[in-house]
C-alpha cells in the first residue's frame, strides 16, 4: 500500500470514528462496542492510537457510566485501567507476526505442527492461514488446567510430541515507580508462570517411558529476550519474567538431560507491525542507530534459529540463553539509554 492511499485509510477512520463519538454522546449510549476488525484494517502508528484513545477519553469524560465491549482483535490491543481504555502492547497479540512464522518454518521443515492461540478469530483462521497445519488450539497459557487441556487436545492431534516452542508473552512499557500490582502479577503470569506450565506439560511427556522403556526425548524452546540478560528501563517486568525463563531453561536442561534439551532464544529488537505501531518513524531510526548491524530482525530470522535448534544440527545445543540481536548486548549497548526519564 502506497503512502497516499494508507494516509487516506486513516483519514477514512478518523472521520468515522468523529462521527460515531459525536453519536454516542448526543443519544447518551449505554454500550460501546469497539471491533477488533477496525484496528486490523488500518496501519496503527503512535499518533492514530493517540487520537483514537482521545475519543475513548471523551466518552469516558461525558458518559461515565457507558461500558465498552471489545471484540477479539480490540481486546488484544487495549484494556481497562482507572475506567479507561489505554492502549495494552501485547506480544501475544502477535499472531501474525510470530506465532505463524514459526509454525510456517517448522512447516517447511516438514514437521507436524499444532499451534496455540490466546484469541478465537486466530484459531478459526488457523488452517487458512497456514496449510498444512494439524490443528490450532485456542490457549491462555497463565490458566495451568488450561494449558494440561490443550496438551490432551493437542495429543491427539499428533500422537506424540518432539519440539515445544514456548513463545506466548506480553509486555507493557512502564515506569518502575507506576506499574501496578495488577500489571506486575498479569506479565508474569503470562511469561514466566505460562511457559513454566507448557514446559512442564511438555517435558512430562518427553520424558514418559517409550515402546523401549526409555524417555521419548524431544527438545524445548522458550522465547526469552535481551530483557532477561541486561537491564532495559521501563519493562521491569517483562524483564524479571524473561530472566526467570532464562534461569527455568538452564534448571530444566541439567534436570532432563540427556534425553530432553533445553534452550532460551534471547531476541533483541524485531521489527514486527506491533513495533511499527508502538515506534514512530523517528523511534525506529534512532533505535536501529544504537544496533550495530543498524538495523531490527526480521521474525523469519528468529523462527530460523528455532529451527535450528529444533534440528539434529542443534543436538549439541542445551541449557543455552542464545542472544540474537545483532551485537545489542555486545557492548552493553541494550541499556546504554538507561538515563532517560519518563513522567
Amino acid at each position: 500500500m502506497d503512502r497516499e492511499t494508507e494516509a487516506m485509510r486513516v483519514d477514512d477512520m478518523f472521520r468515522v470514528f468523529g462521527e460515531l463519538v459525536a453519536y454516542v454522546i448526543k443519544n447518551k449510549a449505554d454500550l460501546v462496542l469497539v471491533a477488533g476488525d477496525l484496528f486490523a484494517r488500518v496501519n496503527l502508528r503512535r499518533e492514530t492510537i493517540a487520537r483514537v484513545l482521545e475519543w475513548f477519553a471523551q466518552i469516558h469524560e461525558k458518559l461515565p457510566q457507558t461500558r465498552f465491549l471489545l471484540t477479539p482483535g480490540a481486546d488484544e490491543l487495549f484494556v481497562r485501567r482507572d475506567g479507561a481504555l489505554v492502549l495494552d502492547v501485547r506480544e501475544a497479540a502477535e499472531w501474525e507476526k510470530k506465532p505463524f512464522r514459526y509454525s510456517r518454518r517448522f512447516l517447511a521443515e516438514g514437521a507436524s505442527v499444532v499451534a496455540f492461540a490466546v484469541g478465537e478469530e486466530e484459531v478459526t483462521t488457523a488452517s487458512d492461514r497456514l496449510t498444512g497445519l494439524a490443528g490450532a488450539i485456542r490457549l491462555d497459557q497463565s490458566d495451568p488446567s488450561a494449558v494440561e487441556r490443550a496438551f490432551e487436545d493437542a495429543d491427539v492431534l499428533l500422537g506424540g510430541l518432539d519440539v515445544l516452542v514456548a513463545n506466548a508473552g506480553i509486555s507493557l512499557r512502564r515506569p518502575f515507580l507506576a506499574i501496578t500490582a495488577e500489571e506486575w502479577q498479569r506479565v508474569v503470569a503470562v511469561d514466566l508462570h505460562g511457559t513454566f506450565y507448557c514446559a512442564q506439560a511438555a517435558a512430562r511427556r518427553m520424558m514418559a517411558a517409550g515402546s523401549d522403556g526409555t524417555p521419548r526425548g524431544g527438545v524445548i524452546l522458550m522465547t526469552a529476550s535481551t530483557n532477561g540478560l541486561v537491564g532495559h528501563p521501563f519493562y521491569a517486568d517483562y524483564n524479571a519474567a524473561k530472566a526467570g525463563v532464562i534461569a527455568l531453561a538452564r534448571t530444566m536442561a541439567l534436570e532432563l538431560a540427556p534425553h530432553v534439551r533445553v534452550n532460551a532464544v534471547c531476541p533483541g529488537y524485531v521489527l514486527t507491525p506491533m513495533q511499527q505501531a508502538e515506534y514512530t518513524a523517528e523511534m525506529l531510526e534512532a533505535t536501529n542507530r544504537k544496533i550495530p548491524l543498524g538495523r531490527h530482525a526480521t521474525p523469519d530470522e528468529i523462527a530460523a534459529l528455532f529451527a535450528f535448534l529444533a534440528s539434529d544440527e542443534g543436538a549439541y545445543f542445551t541449557g543455552a540463553a542464545i542472544p540474537i540481536d545483532a551485537g545489542e548486548t555486545a557492548g552493553g549497548l541494550a541499556s546504554r539509554d538507561w538515563t532517560v526519564r519518563e513522567g
